[in-house]
Formats: structure tokens, sequence, C-alpha cells
């Protein structure tokens, strides 16, 4: 999924005024540097909040999006192999990589909620590893690159069914700054 400006602005919006709303009761209309916006507060009432991010901050927040991309690649069932859909997605994240040499990544193994909570600890383990190695075997520095598994603790879909259990099986990438 391609994210252009405007949905990015919309998003930020959007979370800004969710988070400034819950206590507003304000109703008349602000002037906002960027247009009027809209929220619902916990009351359903509608209120305009006015928005105070400055003209350094908002351009360095877009950048920062469009600049870090999420990778994440899914896991079949009780598996730690990357299939051929996962290895395309890592090798998009290796391009990423080879053009932002500053960055440092952590790969997080994700499990659904089925199987004890030692095992999925594990089996998240050996997901990470598993993409770490592919990574390394692109060509990015194994110091890049950090690995954790959360087992089933972060799931991205709280349903109980093969749907949602797919979405949860999963190693995300996360960037961070190079360490010293």
């Amino acid at each position: 999924m391609t994210l252009t400006k405007t949905t990015i602005l919309n998003t930020i919006f959007l979370l800004t005024i969710t988070t400034l709303a819950g206590g507003c009761t304000k109703k008349e209309p602000v002037a906002a540097s960027f247009g009027s916006v809209y929220a619902t507060t916990t009351n359903d009432s509608v209120a305009r909040l006015p928005i105070t991010i400055g003209p350094k901050v908002l351009p360095a927040m877009i950048e920062a999006s469009i600049r870090e991309p999420s990778f994440r690649v899914y896991f079949a069932f009780d598996k730690s192999h990357l299939d051929t859909v996962a290895r395309a997605t890592l090798d998009d994240s290796v391009k990423w990589l080879v053009s932002n040499p500053s960055l440092n990544i952590t790969i997080e193994g994700n499990c659904d909620e089925r199987g004890t909570h030692e095992y999925n600890l594990a089996l998240g383990q050996r997901r990470s590893d598993s993409v770490r190695t592919y990574l390394v075997s692109s060509g990015i520095d194994v110091r890049r690159i950090d690995t954790i598994s959360f087992g089933e603790e972060r799931p991205v879909c709280g349903e109980r069914d093969k749907k949602c259990w797919a979405e949860n099986r999963r190693a995300d990438i996360v960037t961070s700054k190079h360490k010293k």
C-alpha cells in the first residue's frame, strides 16, 4: 500500500484530534493552520480543535513516515521458513536498507495464540532468526540487526479464527538509528 502525503496528513490530524478531543467541550470554530478539522469526542459531540504543529515538525513527521516503511512477512502455521512472498518482501527491505545505511533494524517475531507461551516465544525467535539469516545472506551487515520474539503477546488481530491467526504469524522489521 502506497501512502500519499494527504493520507499521512489526514492520519496525523486524526490521531492528534482523537488524543486532544477526550475532554474538550468547546463548540465554536477555531482556525487551524491547515484548515478546519472536526473530531468526535467521547460523548459523540463534534468539536473543532486547534492543531498546533509547527512548520518544521509536520514536514519532519511526514518525511519520517515516508522514509521508514514497515516491512512485515508472514509464516505458515507452526513454521519459520520463508516462502516466496516473504522473500520478495525481504528483497524490497534489502534494497531499502542498502539505500539507508545509517539505520539499524529490529526483527520482531510473532505467533498466533495457539501453543504454549514458551513454545510461541521459541517459534517467534526462530521466525526472527530466519529473517535475519536471509537479510545477512543478502548483504546486510549482521551488526545492524537485532532480533526479539514477542510470541503471542502482540497480535494485530484479536479474533479467534484462521484469518486472524494468519495475520498474527509474522515478523515485523522495525527501523532505528545506528548504534554508537
